[in-house]
């Protein structure tokens, strides 16, 4: 696997396919692989770059009195610099967060975005969503304090039982358990930066790239209204519904979500190879 420095850190990427770029960006708890099948797929039609996100997968994690989602974008932009061409980007959950916020901060390298329930809490805040702001504060502040306390199998089991469902955790097998647990503290450093942000919908009305916003039709509340105050915010974006679905679609409905992905990126216009 191909690695790269960012901002004092060593990050694995995958570097997989031919033609167009796109950037794939995973959920909290989860790493590059959360792709594979995307990138499997459709490999002789794009180029994939995929990387974990820091402290995920083989990058390893910051201390979290210095953690700032910045250093994220600061890693996207470490990956197009390694590239002679505009990307597209795409982000789940936490990725997606990500990659809006790497289109503001470097949108005439991006092509277009695909953002799935990007998990940009603090527009809830701004925006006066006080039951879906105090679902997802209630939730963010369970997880940090699990942590805070060592009790990492408390905030998995909290976490999972948010994003999944009740008794998800316990259901789960002891290797995914363990690799689950493993994430839990820079998961908290995420909660701890959305609790402390103030970014708002309006902040994204620059981004010149096409957006494109996918989400579930059963997701929780707080990432719903989500998109859909980015929505309001930003008039040209659009929007797919993934039918059946809850937040974890790209992997519990990738059979719908990938031909989703791949149909968009088709429509954004593909660039030369």
């Amino acid at each position: 696997m191909p690695q790269l420095v960012s901002d004092g850190l060593t990050i694995n990427y995958v570097d997989q396919g031919t033609g167009p770029i796109v950037v794939l960006l995973h959920s909290s708890g989860a790493s590059s692989r959360q792709w594979r099948a995307l990138i499997e797929g459709h490999a002789s039609s794009y180029r994939f770059l995929a990387p974990d996100l820091i402290g995920y997968g083989g990058t390893g994690r910051r201390d979290p009195a210095v953690y700032a989602p910045d250093h994220e974008v600061a890693l996207v932009g470490a990956l197009l610099d390694q590239i002679d061409q505009p990307a597209y980007l795409v982000g789940h959950s936490y990725g997606g967060a990500v990659a809006l916020g790497a289109a503001r901060a470097f949108d005439k390298r991006v092509r277009g975005v695909i953002a799935i329930e990007p998990v940009l809490f603090q527009v809830l805040r701004a925006a006066g969503e006080t039951e879906a702001w105090t679902e997802i504060e209630a939730v963010a502040t369970g997880h940090i304090g699990h942590v805070d306390r060592g009790d990492l199998d408390a905030a998995a089991d909290g976490f999972m039982g948010y994003w999944v469902g009740a008794k998800a955790w316990t259901a789960m097998p002891e290797p995914t358990r363990a690799a689950i647990i493993g994430s839990m503290p820079k998961i908290a450093d995420e909660w701890r930066a959305l609790l402390a942000g103030s970014v708002r919908a309006d902040d994204f009305r620059a981004i010149a790239p096409p957006l494109h916003f996918i989400r579930a039709e059963h997701t929780t509340l707080a990432a719903g209204r989500v998109t859909d105050v980015l929505l309001a915010a930003l008039p040209d974006a659009r929007l797919s519904e993934v039918k059946g679905a809850g937040h974890l679609s790209p992997m519990t409905h990738a059979e719908v979500v990938n031909p989703l992905i791949i149909e968009t990126l088709e429509r954004f216009g593909r660039a030369p190879d």
